[in-house]
């Protein structure tokens, strides 16, 4: 059945539902559904009640004329309403049909194998009869994995079950996928629709909307950002599963010109391809520019066997009776990394020795500060104590200074960090590595797994930065924007979960939000100072005017912040605590542009942001207490 489709006596386009249409129609469409329904319940009570109606006058009827005459009356009318409900009942259903049909219309699947791009035309084989239109924007996830692998497109072309479409945007490139759900931004929103994975970012969103409504604040956002869950919605634009389909339709961009990492809750490393947002459970990383500079944090290069062979840079040394066995290569928890054991009884005191870098490999001076990390984790057996440590090296690659931070290896996998500023004049070098000193007469025999080393010149370690596979060398994690382009309302409440930096601030400022102008002379922010102090600063014309110090985070540690502004009506929350105001303070204007952990100037957040929200009213005290607490 095709386009147009009237419910309740009103009419539904095609166009009304794309490419962001459906914000307005589909709960028309719906409310339309549900009050055709209604009628029709009614109706058949109508129904019901007169047909009770004519038998009664009917009996009445066998003992009077006058009664039979008014009965035969109320039973035309019965009549009449039965007709009336039936003639409702079957409009109804047609009308449903219909609406479940134009809904199927703009979904499909397909199992075409295709590699995933931000850009050029993809063939897709699809199921006939889809109301697929050129010129609409559509949304091409996989099945297995949606938020990781997806594109958002254009139709180029739809017909019989071919469709051709354009991609603009993309997460997961270069990976394949052949499992797609196919459909239109604006089938994403419809209730009820199991297969559509941003379906349930609706539901999400609602209850959300309930929570906020239990807390005493009824006012609907405008803006909602939850990536913990990937629930994304702008009001009259989308309200989807996917980020990429949230950027394109908020005119936002997402940038790193480098593949990186992140943790999720769990503790599992995923690798994130040049581009893609690095969204886990745990929120949107968003860091600076970093580099490791052990070039073989993937372990490459082993080669199993007793006593094997190390991974490619890395050596390994034990005292005389104790052997070495590498028994296997691969990953823990998303972790790259080997396996190695060693067993014997140690002749003379000396230490097992795993160096990931040569001693004249990375260069260093006096005042210089490195952290190193490796993951580690105890296979089999009882592993003794380990020291991860940085020397410092002389030009020859003799040792000068060092120091370490002890550790014992555990079943669990477990991120060990060091760091150290090189104290020596003559400091040319640093060597990372990881050893355990035994004692002459010592016997063990244990299996380590060991990767993704790292060391970076900064004063902790920051998320696990991976060279190619293939292709060990120094590797750099391109700094992260975000940034969308809007109209900045004149007056707004916001509110944030956030996760600062799991490392400390030497100095500094680190901004979670901003709103500007384009430049740093009209904006508005939300930052940690390297005190640790969290503040709301307004700027107008290149001059501070708002400036509230809204309380104390530590590092790694979660926190709720809620804010109101407006000119001369300034206030903000922190973890619901009481609220800091400022009623002087002047409003910048011409603000369009909102940027997630990142800043016009380069300043980011270096940490993860959890949760994002924008309301077009200025919240109360308490209601901004409400949602901070």
């Amino acid at each position: 059945m095709g386009w147009p489709v009237t419910i309740n006596g009103n009419t539904y386009q095609n166009s009304d539902f794309s490419p962001y249409g459906y914000a307005v129609a589909f709960p028309a469409i719906i409310g339309d559904v549900a009050t055709v329904a209604g009628q029709v319940e009614t109706n058949k009570t109508t129904s019901v009640n007169a047909a009770s109606t004519a038998t009664t006058q009917a009996t009445a009827a066998a003992t009077s004329k006058s009664g039979a005459d008014t009965a035969a009356a109320a039973a035309a009318v019965s009549q009449t309403a039965a007709g009336t409900s039936a003639t409702n009942a079957a409009t109804s259903e047609t009308n449903a049909v219909a609406a479940a049909a134009q809904i199927a219309a703009l979904k499909a699947t397909s199992t075409t194998s295709l590699t995933i791009a931000a850009s050029g035309d993809f063939t897709f084989t699809i199921q006939s009869g889809k109301g697929f239109i050129p010129g609409t924007q559509i949304f091409a996830a996989s099945a297995a994995n949606p938020t990781a692998r997806n594109m958002t497109m254009i139709v180029k072309s739809y017909s019989g079950t071919s469709l051709v479409a354009t991609a603009t945007a993309a997460t997961g490139a270069t990976n394949t996928a052949a499992d797609w759900n196919i459909f239109t931004l604006g089938a994403v929103t419809l209730q009820g629709v199991a297969t559509d994975p941003a379906t349930f970012a609706l539901e999400r969103y609602r209850n959300q909307l309930d929570d906020w409504r239990a807390l005493l604040v009824p006012d609907r956002p405008s803006l909602f950002q939850r990536f913990t869950d990937n629930t994304y919605f702008l009001r009259d634009k989308i309200v989807t599963s996917y980020f990429s389909a949230f950027l394109a339709a908020t005119s936002g961009v997402f940038t790193r010109a480098s593949a990186g990492t992140a943790m999720s809750s769990a503790g599992n490393l995923t690798e994130f391809a040049a581009g893609a947002p690095r969204i886990t459970d745990r929120g949107m990383g968003i860091e600076s520019t970093g580099t490791n500079l052990v070039r073989n944090p993937r372990c490459e290069g082993a080669v199993v066997g007793s006593p094997g062979t190390a991974p490619t840079y890395m050596n390994i040394a034990m005292p005389s009776g104790i052997s070495q066995q590498v028994t296997g290569t691969g990953k823990e928890s998303g972790v790259p990394g080997f396996y190695v054991r060693f067993y014997g009884t140690a002749a003379a005191s000396g230490s097992i020795n795993m160096a990931f870098e040569p001693s004249t490999a990375i260069t260093a001076a006096q005042n210089d500060t490195f952290t190193t990390s490796v993951y580690a984790m105890l296979v089999a057996g009882t592993s003794p104590s380990f020291r991860l440590s940085l020397d410092e090296r002389a030009t020859g690659g003799g040792y000068l200074a060092g120091s370490y931070t002890s550790y014992t290896p555990s079943p669990t996998l477990t991120r060990m960090t060091h760091t150290r500023t090189c104290t020596d004049a003559s400091a040319a070098y640093v060597q990372p590595y990881y050893y355990s000193t035994l004692t002459s007469g010592q016997t063990v025999d244990f299996t380590l797994f060991v990767g993704g080393q790292s060391l970076e010149k900064n004063t902790a370690a920051t998320s696990l930065i991976l060279p190619p596979v293939g292709s060990p060398a120094q590797a750099t994690r391109a700094a992260e924007d975000c940034i969308f382009t809007r109209a900045i309302p004149a007056a707004f409440s916001k509110a944030f979960i956030a996760l600062p930096r799991r490392y400390p601030i030497p100095s500094g400022t680190e901004v979670l939000w901003q709103v500007d102008d384009g430049t740093s002379n009209n904006r508005i922010y939300v930052a940690r100072l390297y005190t640790g102090s969290i503040v709301l600063v307004a700027v107008v014309g290149g001059v501070t005017t708002a400036n509230l110090t809204i309380g104390i985070v530590a590092e790694n540690t979660e926190f709720k912040v809620a804010l109101r502004a407006a000119g001369n009506n300034w206030a903000a929350s922190l973890n619901g605590a009481a609220v800091v105001t400022d009623t002087t303070s002047a409003m910048p204007t011409g603000l369009t542009y909102e940027r997630l952990g990142n800043t016009s100037t380069g300043l980011r957040w270096n940490g993860t942001i959890k949760q994002n929200t924008e309301f077009p009213a200025l919240l109360t005290n308490t209601q901004l207490q409400a949602l901070a607490a």
